[in-house]
């Protein structure tokens, strides 16, 4: 048997989460909120090794293990719950991070307990930001300590998970501190930075289980402002041990969380009042820099407009060469930016160089000319709305009557279908014809009454100025049309375009009258009105017997 102290607890690694790929959450957990304040690493790992060997000198046993059953894999000592979720992180994190810690704190006299939100006094009322983990004052020992406590549970510091399998906090470490990219660690910090604002509190922490960030707000020395310091990812199967070959210090990550209960101790000790307003703190919007992971590069090279409008919040319209030169800063970015503009006059050529002159000292300067609608917002502004009022007037008159039809005919090279085709040509007018019925024309078609249809009811959007009722009224009987047998019934037709030959008038005056025959064919007649100035635009289907 082997039994652990306080010191060996926190030393020891967590133990690896169960979990299955293919049986996760795919969707990213991020908030879409940034953190636009300044950023600066953390390195306190030298730090957090002194306080565990000065502050953790407890040597009562407080685990101990006995290696015939921890060899069970059945053990209890093994991992037995399947994560898949946000959720499950949250509770293997505490299970198996926080409440070691606690326990070995607690034997050091730390009182101070890990818990959710609800158990800290500031969330009385707060409904919104809702962090996953805190630490709360709280010096009872037991269940009876519980309840004769009279002190409120105030916030030491707060903590956020997210899945190891989404959200890859030591890349986006790298990225942004290593190797100098931008990353999404501006959107990874967005939420946890809003909660430590929120409850001014001066550490927090980022956790994936797999990796976790630790945090502090804080003004540097001859800074004037709060910077956010970001602790590099400590692996939760990290073993704390010094790295001579790197002249660094390697601690666990429960080594870490007792570092973090040891400095908010003392009163005053957790909070930062960081007077910073909110929205210049985190953002719901992404820096200008930042794309997000919907958004790829385009590879479109910026242009002067572009750029002038994006990082300038007012552009100087003078050209001058004296005095000072304005110089804008944004909370997003530490770098200042100037937006100078030249007369063509202070531009000079020389043996096949260009100079702006600036006081009298020549600068070299290379001009790039754009097109007039490229990088400027207001060029081609007719242009751009041109296709805009063009697909609006498509509805100023309501939906349109189609004017001509494609001859299927023209297909074959006989140059007249076949008797199926032909029947297929009469249905599918018919078809076209119902669909059509109740639109109104462009042209103010007149409405033509058979006997066996009342004249069609106008649907859709009144014009402008007329007039409208919201409810439709019910067809009555009398508006039915009459179900006759197929061979009597006519329909109307839209206009259609002459054929170009006196051949199809011949022929559709040929299918006038009824089929003695009764195939069931169905000719159709189209009328020459158009052509010859008569008011009437409708040809007439009628379906009879062939002869």
């Amino acid at each position: 048997m082997e039994v652990h102290t306080g010191p060996e607890i926190l030393a020891h690694p967590a133990l690896p989460m169960l979990t299955r790929k293919k049986y996760q959450t795919v969707s990213s957990a991020y908030h879409s909120i940034f953190y636009n304040g300044k950023l600066a690493k953390w390195n306190f790992s030298e730090s957090v090794q002194h306080v565990v060997s000065e502050y953790c000198n407890s040597k009562e046993p407080l685990s101990s293990k006995v290696y015939r059953v921890s060899d069970n894999l059945c053990s209890i000592d093994h991992e037995h719950y399947l994560c898949g979720d946000e959720q499950s992180v949250c509770g293997r994190f505490a299970q198996n991070v926080l409440g070691p810690t606690t326990a070995v704190a607690f034997a050091n006299g730390i009182m101070t307990r890990f818990g959710d939100f609800k158990v800290s006094a500031e969330a009385k009322g707060e409904k919104t930001l809702i962090p996953d983990f805190v630490a709360v004052h709280c010096p009872a020992y037991d269940f009876k300590g519980l309840a004769d406590l009279t002190e409120k549970p105030q916030l030491r510091f707060v903590g956020e998970a997210k899945t190891p399998w989404n959200h890859d906090l030591e890349d986006s470490y790298n990225r942004y501190f290593v190797q100098g990219k931008q990353s999404f660690l501006r959107r990874a910090l967005g939420q946890i930075a809003q909660y430590m604002h929120r409850y001014k509190m001066k550490y927090g922490f980022l956790t994936t289980y797999d990796h976790t960030i630790f945090l502090k707000q804080e003004i540097p020395s001859g800074e004037s402002g709060f910077y956010l310091y970001v602790s590099p990812p400590i692996a939760a199967s990290t073993v704390p041990a010094p790295n001579a070959s790197e002249k660094r210090f390697v601690v666990s990550v429960r080594q870490c969380f007792y570092y973090l209960l040891c400095a908010t101790t003392k009163p005053g000790s957790y909070t930062a009042n960081n007077p910073t307003l909110p929205q210049d703190w985190v953002d719901d919007k992404s820096p200008h820099w930042q794309g997000l992971t919907h958004t790829p590069a385009g590879g479109k090279i910026d242009t002067p407009g572009g750029i002038i409008e994006h990082m300038s919040p007012r552009v100087g319209r003078t050209y001058s060469d004296r005095g000072s030169i304005e110089l804008h800063s944004t909370s997003s970015s530490e770098m200042l930016t100037a937006v100078l503009q030249f007369h063509p006059a202070q531009v000079v050529k020389e043996r096949g160089t260009t100079y702006v002159v600036i006081k009298g000292q020549k600068i070299p300067v290379h001009i790039t000319t754009h097109k007039p609608n490229e990088g400027n917002p207001s060029s081609g502004e007719e242009d751009r709305h041109k296709p805009t009022q063009e697909f609006l007037s498509a509805f100023s008159s309501g939906p349109q009557r189609q004017q001509g039809r494609i001859d299927l005919s023209r297909n074959y090279p006989a140059g007249k279908p076949s008797r199926l085709t032909e029947k297929f040509m009469a249905m599918e007018d018919q078809a076209y014809d119902a669909s059509h019925d109740d639109m109104p024309s462009s042209d103010s078609v007149s409405q033509v009454e058979t006997p066996s249809r009342k004249p069609p009811q106008h649907r859709g959007y009144p014009s402008l100025g007329s007039p409208s009722s919201r409810s439709r009224p019910a067809p009555s009987a009398s508006q039915s049309p009459s179900r006759e047998p197929p061979q009597a019934q006519e329909m109307t037709l839209p206009h259609r375009p002459s054929r170009g030959s006196d051949k199809a008038k011949s022929l559709g005056r040929q299918g006038e009258g009824d089929d003695p025959k009764g195939k069931g064919k169905s000719k159709v007649t189209f009328g020459s009105g158009a052509e010859e100035g008569d008011n009437s635009k409708h040809g007439r289907v009628k379906k009879g017997r062939k002869q």
